[in-house]
């Protein structure tokens, strides 16, 4: 058994060497060792470890076998071991692991430790590793260390891990690697945790193992074919479909090899495989027997032309083919392929076929040639007539469509118009009606559509008569017009005119006359009638203010802030003043001047001026 003891033991061997120095008077030495012993008592703290550790295998169900890991017993020593070849049914189990501690008086192991490991080829890059646990089982006594009363040798260990290191592995070379570890927490200068690793100086524990897994049975199916003695003889390689085995085949061998008539059809053969360890797989291989003699035609019927309106069938084309086989009557049979040479004409490419029991064909080819020279006739021809411009011209509102048949399969029934303008929106429509089949075939029939206008529009919109004021627009859009009108055959022009009667002053009637007319001069009217009045009186725009003047001043408009003006809102108004002249005493006196200010309806506006006269002088 190894132990490990603490720094703080280990110190003790560092006195030794100082007494030695001063015995062998080495100065250079005893400052060394003085210095060592200073230098580490007081810095270094782990007073644990693992001093023990082993891998624990149960190899092919013989129980468990402690294996060494760090440790030197009687034990196998796991690193560098070959564990052996495995093969199918045998097993691998990494059952767990034994860790041996020992702890001083300021450091405790954590429960649980742990062991870790990963598998994987030789070949391969390691993978991470995968971990289990290893649970305290014991205390096992002083460490005899001396480290303060309180220090224990424990033994950690798991046997129940159960880890199949076989599972999913493919053949070939590996290798399982372990180390072991244990979480310690500890005091002294300050105190904290770390981990002890068992772990072979950090290149951890490697054993080898050989997986050998049995060959792969591949079958492939083969088709093997009779000779003329009705015999054949196959290799059991024809039946291999890529048979695989990871360290080589040894054999292959196939259950049957020699087969006769008797063995006509499906054959179930089993193909076993043997690899170089004598593991065997087997398969079922499908070997199939035929016989491939052909029949022979004693009647081929020969190619020929037919009209696409005669029957196609054997008895009406040189009848059916015959023949013959060496073993019992084949089956007659025929398939056509039809390929489209140009409308009804086709080529019936005709295949017979003659198939004995074994299914061997023998095939001869016909061909019929189908042709089409005759034009489709007319069952219903569209007759001539007379329709109006709104009126549809189309086929089925102008006696038609037209109909026909034609001797191989309906014709195309089409037409083409040709417009020929009269007048206005008057016109004659010439439609060729043709009827045409697949070969190009063609009958025509002429009608002819007269198309004629005798409509005239209609008013949609109707201007309503009004009245306007003299100042008002008197447009379309401003007297509720535009007026709007609709034709049966195309959109109309809309048209007014006006004729003014004057009636007084800026009163007046404005008769206005709407027309719509469409491109046969076919034309409707409507009369809105539009009054215009005056009844609003000018306003003066500038009233001339009263005022006082010397008796020897013009009284003049033009001297006495005048003359006065105004607007008015249908045309300039007649600006005019009247004075009325009050006496006061002496030479003064008021002039009452009276401005008016009328428009030709006579609507008047007036405004009074007073001019005071006075003699100061």
């Amino acid at each position: 058994m190894k132990k490990k003891y603490s720094y703080q033991y280990r110190d003790l061997l560092s006195l030794i060497k100082i007494k030695k120095a001063i015995n062998k008077s080495n100065i250079f030495v005893l400052l060394l060792a003085a210095f060592f012993l200073v230098g580490t008592s007081f810095t270094l703290k782990a007073q644990s470890d693992i001093y023990e550790s082993y891998a624990i295998l149960n190899i092919n169900g013989g129980g468990n076998t402690f294996y060494d890991l760090q440790a030197s017993t009687a034990n196998p020593n796991f690193q560098g071991a070959n564990l052996g070849a495995f093969y199918s049914g045998n097993t691998l189990l990494l059952n767990g692991a034994q860790n041996k501690t020992y702890k001083c008086a300021t450091d405790q192991i954590t429960n649980p430790t742990n062991f870790y490991y990963r598998i994987y080829k030789t070949t391969d890059a390691p993978p991470v590793f995968l971990g289990s646990t290893i649970f305290w089982i014991s205390d096992d006594g002083l460490t005899g260390l001396n480290c303060g009363g309180s220090d224990q040798n424990q033994t950690w260990q798991s046997v129940g891990a159960n880890i199949n290191v076989l599972n999913g592995l493919t053949s070939g070379y590996y290798y399982l690697e372990i180390y072991t570890a244990a979480d310690y927490t500890y005091t002294a200068n300050g105190g904290g945790s770390s981990t002890h690793t068992a772990n072979n100086g950090g290149s951890n524990y490697k054993a080898t193992f050989t997986v050998d897994n049995p060959p792969t049975a591949v079958c492939a199916n083969y088709t093997a074919q009779l000779d003329a003695t009705g015999n054949i003889t196959i290799n059991a390689t024809e039946i291999d479909g890529g048979s695989t085995d990871d360290f080589g085949i040894a054999s292959l061998t196939a259950s049957q090899t020699t087969f006769t008539c008797a063995n006509l059809g499906a054959n179930s053969i089993t193909l076993t495989v043997t690899d170089s360890s004598g593991q065997t797989d087997t398969c079922i291989a499908t070997v199939t027997v035929v016989d491939n003699q052909a029949p022979t035609f004693t009647l081929s019927p020969a190619s020929l032309t037919i009209a696409c309106s005669a029957s196609s069938l054997p008895a009406a084309t040189n009848g059916s083919a015959t023949a013959t086989d060496n073993c019992a009557s084949p089956t007659i049979a025929f398939s056509d392929v039809v390929s489209a040479v140009s409308g009804n004409n086709k080529t019936i490419t005709r295949t017979w076929t003659a198939t004995d029991a074994n299914a061997n064909v023998s095939s001869y080819v016909q061909t019929i040639t189908v042709t089409d020279t005759q034009a489709p006739t007319f069952t219903l021809s569209p007759a001539s007539l007379t329709i109006a411009c709104s009126a549809s011209s189309l086929p089925a509102a102008t006696n038609g469509p037209a109909a026909a048949t034609d001797n191989c399969a309906s014709p195309t029934i089409a037409f083409s118009d040709v417009v020929s303008a009269v007048s206005g929106n008057n016109k004659t429509i010439t439609r060729t009606w043709t009827a045409t089949d697949a070969n190009a075939n063609v009958s025509s029939y002429v009608q002819t559509i007269t198309v004629t206008d005798t409509q005239a529009p209609t008013f949609t919109l109707s201007p309503a008569s009004l009245t306007i004021a003299c100042s008002a627009s008197s447009l379309p859009a401003a007297t509720n017009g535009p007026a709007t009108a609709t034709d049966n055959c195309a959109t109309p022009t809309i048209g007014y005119s006006d004729v003014i009667s004057a009636i007084s002053g800026n009163n007046k009637t404005i008769t206005r006359t709407w027309t719509a007319t469409d491109a046969n001069a076919n034309v409707s009217s409507y009369v809105q009638i539009i009054t215009v009045t005056d009844t609003q009186a000018p306003t003066f725009t500038l009233s001339p203010a009263s005022l006082t003047i010397a008796c020897s001043a013009s009284s003049l408009p033009a001297a006495t802030n005048g003359p006065a003006t105004a607007t008015d809102n249908c045309a300039s108004p007649t600006i005019a003043f009247s004075d009325v002249i009050s006496a006061i005493s002496g030479n003064n006196k008021t002039i009452t001047r009276t401005w008016t200010a009328t428009d030709a309806n006579a609507n008047v506006s007036s405004y009074v001026q007073i001019i005071t006269v006075t003699d100061t002088q």
